[in-house]
C-alpha cells in the first residue's frame, strides 16, 4: 500500500482487509494520513472499510466518518467510506462517534453527487436509520441517476425504504453505462 505502484494498491487492500491487526490499521491510516493521491487513498478507505479481523471499530468509524465529511476529499473516496459505514456502524458505539457518522450519512443523501447519495442510501438502509424514510422515499421517486458499475440512486433508496419496512431487496443487476 505504501510503494508507487498503483496497479497493486487496491490487490493489496483487498488482501489486508481480510488479515489486517492493529499494526495494520496504524500504517494504514498513516498512509491516508500523508498520501494525496486519490487512488492511493481510495484504497486505503476500502482497507479499513472492510477489515474483518480487528476490533477497534471506532478508530475505524471515526476516520470513515471524517473522510465521507471532507468535501475537499473525492467523491468515489467518500462514497467508499460511506459504504464502509454502512457496513461497519453498529448501534454499540458510543453515542460521540454513532451520532456523527449518522449525521454525515444524512448529509449525504443530499450531495451533489450521485455516488455518494447512493452509497448514503446503502449506508441508510443497512442501519435502518428511520429519520431517514422521507428524503428516501423523495430519491426513490426523483432520482434517476444511475452510478456507474450498479444502478440508480432511486432505485438504491428504494432498496433502503425496503430494508426498513421489512420487505425483501430485490437483486438487481448492473447497469452498463455508454463508454465515450
Amino acid at each position: 500500500m505504501s510503494g508507487q505502484r498503483r496497479e497493486l494498491w487496491m490487490q493489496a487492500a483487498t488482501s489486508l482487509s481480510l488479515i489486517a491487526t492493529e499494526k495494520h490499521l496504524k500504517s494504514l491510516l498513516s498512509i491516508l494520513s500523508t498520501s494525496s493521491d486519490p487512488i492511493q487513498r481510495n484504497s486505503v478507505v476500502y482497507a479499513i472499510s472492510f477489515l474483518s479481523n480487528y476490533q477497534g471499530n471506532q478508530e475505524v468509524i471515526s476516520t470513515l466518518t471524517e473522510v465521507a465529511a471532507n468535501i475537499a476529499e473525492a467523491p468515489f473516496i467518500r462514497a467508499q467510506a460511506l459504504e464502509g459505514i454502512g457496513n461497519k456502524l453498529s448501534h454499540e458505539l458510543p453515542e460521540n462517534l454513532y451520532q456523527p457518522a449518522v449525521s454525515v450519512i444524512i448529509q449525504g443523501l443530499d450531495d451533489t453527487e450521485a455516488e455518494v447519495r447512493f452509497w448514503s442510501c446503502f449506508a441508510a438502509g443497512a442501519l435502518e436509520i428511520k429519520e431517514t424514510l422521507p428524503k428516501l422515499q423523495l430519491l426513490a421517486q426523483t432520482d434517476k441517476t444511475i452510478v456507474a458499475g450498479w444502478w440508480s440512486v432511486g432505485e438504491e433508496a428504494e432498496d433502503s425504504v425496503t430494508l426498513m419496512s421489512g420487505g425483501e431487496v430485490p437483486l438487481r443487476k448492473p447497469y452498463n453505462l455508454p463508454t465515450n
